[in-house]
């Protein structure tokens, strides 16, 4: 979170292209979304934290934890952001981030949330809302129509026994092994 913030308070003073401020802006509130969505799907209340922290910050630091429904509807508002600014940077790629990942975060986040709110709290008007949520962004990645299910025993094996994803049509994003630079635990 701290370095996400660093960077949303620091990039203004950065020489770049206008395109490639608002990618690193965009990717900055996806890590902070995420972080926060972690520490709430951990610990339930949390603070929302929005600047770099200093030893001068007591309040947030020392102070009540804020509620979960404030906290998640800033994690809403940071995805939103994410999706709505990431631009057609790596859009293409599958090995980096670009709209289609922040949009599958979304979907995930919200998809949580709006369950948790359902079954967990009987929160129906917030369940619909963050279930509706997930809903636009998974509509998004299914009608951007840049992936695609393989079905039966073909995709089970092209998803978890294949050397490469490259080819790949169901990965929105994956990591990329290569001999003898990047490799895992085989």
């Amino acid at each position: 979170v701290r370095r996400a913030n660093i960077l949303l308070e620091n990039v203004d003073g950065v020489e770049m292209s206008a395109a490639s401020m608002a990618y690193y802006k965009s990717l900055a509130h996806l890590y902070r979304a995420w972080q926060h969505f972690c520490v709430v799907r951990k610990f339930g209340d949390c603070y929302w934290v929005d600047h770099s922290l200093t030893t001068e910050d007591k309040d947030i630091l020392y102070g009540p934890r804020q509620p979960r429904n404030e906290v998640m509807d800033h994690i809403l508002a940071d995805l939103n952001y994410a999706v709505d600014s990431m631009g057609t940077k790596n859009a293409s790629s599958r090995t980096a981030y670009n709209v289609h990942v922040a949009q599958a975060i979304k979907a995930q986040i919200c998809l949580f949330e709006g369950t948790y709110a359902k079954y967990h709290k009987n929160d129906t008007e917030r369940a619909k809302k963050y279930l509706q949520e997930a809903k636009n962004a998974a509509e998004a990645l299914i009608n951007s129509g840049n992936f695609t299910l393989t079905p039966g025993a073909a995709g089970y094996r092209a998803n978890y026994n294949s050397l490469d994803l490259a080819g790949n049509t169901e990965m929105i994003m994956y990591k990329k092994y290569i001999k003898s630079l990047l490799g895992h635990s085989l």
